[in-house]
């Protein structure tokens, strides 16, 4: 059990208060400074004054111009006998929330793959309503998968996922005051393979041999939807110190060069190929002079006594 209750809601431009999620934590984070106009109070059953605190307040960055909602923070050391928390701005009772005697008690089941979406389920008990948030945790980083729920399950495609070896789906239960964390069994989550695309050069085409080869290229995944992953290109099995979408070559000896798109990171790997050609300085400097005949005859057809 945490030793601080989160209170969190937003005062609208009417003045009226919307409570939104709170929680119990060991460790409050920053808040915006103490507002000496709002007061925060921890009330024992019989109507006593246990604590008072002044909480933040924040400009809710979500409204509109000119509207003058704010967000109000603060945090309150949990107490035996705490009853109910109350809200006041000057001498107005904003809000009172209750809290409950216990907290939730909460149940993860080990998540399944159920055509390429992961399937997570949990359930809760408590005396009053509850809401979840739900993430998967990686070991590396923590994905949302749904916030303020009142649901028991969440169904989300693979294919928006990190993956690793020993998965866990993690979900807070809140009455809005006090509140459990739960996480579930480990669990291994493959992650789909990325499909890169190769937008320049096109296949079989043909490059100059004094000029740069300009590379362009992207992943999709199963939808169709690109897909930010590592892109890493080589010419003729070399790595280019460049990466990402857009790249650029040296200028290329003549003959055939194979370009290729490694997308993903081992050992989850996909790799596109396209050749390209590139001309003898002869020939380009042959198809320059041709083209460039080509341009004078034209001009000449169009005004004779141009030239």
């Amino acid at each position: 059990m945490g030793s601080f209750i989160r209170f969190t809601g937003l005062v609208d431009s009417n003045g009226q208060f919307q409570r939104r999620v709170g929680w119990e934590t060991d460790t409050p984070t920053r808040w915006p400074e103490p507002d000496a106009s709002l007061r925060l109070r921890a009330v024992d059953e019989t109507g006593k004054v246990m604590l008072e605190v002044h909480p933040g307040r924040r400009l809710d960055a979500c409204r509109a111009v000119g509207d003058r909602a704010y967000e109000v923070i603060g945090y309150l050391p949990f107490a035996i006998g705490l009853s109910s928390i109350e809200l006041w701005i000057d001498d107005r009772l904003l809000h009172r929330a209750t809290v409950a005697a216990n907290p939730p008690r909460i149940f993860v089941r080990k998540p399944r793959i159920r055509g390429g979406r992961l399937a997570v389920s949990w359930s809760g008990a408590h005396d009053l309503p509850l809401r979840y948030v739900v993430s998967l945790e990686t070991g590396t980083e923590a994905v949302p998968l749904a916030y303020k729920t009142d649901l028991e399950q969440v169904l989300v495609a693979i294919d928006d996922l990190p993956g690793g070896d020993a998965c866990r789906v993690a979900v807070l239960a809140t009455d809005g005051t006090r509140s459990t964390y739960a996480l579930s069994a480990p669990f291994p989550l493959t992650r789909s393979r990325p499909h890169p695309v190769i937008v320049e050069p096109a296949d079989l085409s043909t490059a100059e041999p004094d000029q740069p080869l300009s590379l362009m290229g992207w992943a999709v995944q199963g939808g169709g939807t690109r897909r930010e992953v590592d892109l890493r290109w080589t010419v003729d099995g070399r790595a280019l110190e460049v990466s990402g979408n857009v790249a650029a070559t040296e200028p290329l000896v003549p003959g055939k060069h194979v370009v290729e798109l490694v997308a993903g990171d081992s050992p989850i790997v996909a790799r596109a190929r396209v050749t390209v050609r590139a001309r003898t300085a002869s020939q380009s400097a042959w198809h320059r002079l041709v083209a460039a005949i080509d341009q004078v005859s034209e001009v000449k057809e169009r005004d004779p006594d141009t030239l």
